[in-house]
């Protein structure tokens, strides 16, 4: 077994909390040709910018994408350039593997919006392991999506590393409702003064699926500032991770972080893990965390069920409410009703 997205600070071992684990399965090494590598020449210094930092899912994964990627896919924004990307991934068939890297470099004063919207076929048993590696520089400003529509019986691995320069931004936007086993690692490094992270995100478990997330946010220059909002919903026997970490390194005085989950249980035997961190070096700094779990309010039910409804699809308009903050921000009206419509599916079958 694979430990993966490990706490930077351990707590006690009887909690079992520590760490996840899955089993990486065996690599078949198979061609990924639904898009060809792009290797545009990226500055020395992208590059080296995270030979020493510490990121992703686990150190094995890493290793995984290093030997076996079947796809590379560098994308530069030069200054003052506005710059819209969209990738409609499928694995089926042959193309059930994907081990891909994602080099992001924007320059000064750079926009980009990026989508990727990752679905199969049911029963494929996919495996996904991806790296993003983002470098946005000053005044720049990057929006990042992430669908997931995978099938139940595959592992997703995503590991996302990111520098943020002098009033820069990244959004992460993520929206997860697929695959097996989901490990996501999220590392933003804040370094200058005015340097934002925000992360919205949204997922459904149901089943005996199991879904593992860790962000991590380094505020490290001054007056930066960080947001970070995940609503959740769990069914059956469906099982769930979440850790998130506000580090406040020395120096980092003037800074701002937020941090919240909030989590819908729909059934009795989920099992849920909500491990809020703020870690502080700095004196003048303002960290609120927060994470709370609970059933569905019977009053709310009662008073849809009134109104026609039946019980699960009553469930599913009220589940769907909580998500729509994170679905709202996705530019892109007919992505967003396949999202309502997969969740719906998924909350009332």
């Amino acid at each position: 077994m694979t430990k993966t997205n490990t706490l930077p600070k351990l707590t006690w071992r009887w909690l079992v909390a520590n760490n996840g684990e899955t089993k990486i399965p065996y690599i078949d090494k198979v061609a990924f040709t639904q898009y060809e590598d792009e290797l545009t020449q990226l500055p020395e210094h992208f590059t080296t910018t995270f030979e020493k930092l510490e990121y992703g899912v686990s150190k094995e994964a890493l290793e995984i994408n290093e030997k076996y990627r079947n796809w590379t896919n560098n994308i530069l924004v030069d200054e003052d350039e506005s710059l819209d990307r969209r990738y409609d991934i499928k694995l089926e068939g042959s193309q059930y593997e994907l081990i891909d890297l994602q080099n992001i470099y924007l320059k000064e004063n750079a926009k980009l919006t990026l989508i990727y919207d990752y679905e199969s076929s049911d029963n494929v048993e996919f495996f996904k392991n991806t790296l993003f590696k983002i470098k946005a520089e000053k005044n720049s400003h990057l929006k990042l999506v992430l669908i997931q529509k995978l099938s139940h019986e595959g592992i997703n691995l995503l590991s996302i590393v990111s520098d943020i320069a002098e009033n820069a931004e990244v959004e992460l936007i993520e929206v997860d409702l697929g695959a097996k086993e989901t490990y996501t690692n999220y590392k933003a490094n804040l370094l200058e003064s005015g340097a934002k992270s925000t992360i919205s995100g949204a997922y459904f478990v149901d089943g005996e699926r199991k879904h593992d997330a860790n962000y991590h946010i380094n505020h490290i220059g001054d007056h930066t500032k960080s947001d970070m909002l995940i609503n959740g919903a769990l069914k059956d026997k469906a099982r769930k991770r979440f850790v998130g970490t506000l580090d406040f390194k020395t120096g980092s005085h003037g800074s701002e972080g937020s941090e919240e989950e909030f989590l819908t249980l729909i059934d009795e035997e989920v099992k849920s893990i909500a491990l809020p961190l703020l870690l502080a070096a700095e004196h003048d700094i303002v960290g609120n965390h927060a994470a709370s779990a609970g059933r569905i309010d019977q009053d709310m039910l009662i008073y849809l069920m009134s109104r026609g409804l039946n019980e699960k699809e009553a469930k599913g308009i009220v589940v769907e409410a909580k998500m729509v903050p994170t679905i709202d921000l996705i530019p892109d009206e007919k992505l967003k009703e396949d999202i309502k419509h997969f969740i719906h599916e998924g909350i009332t079958k």
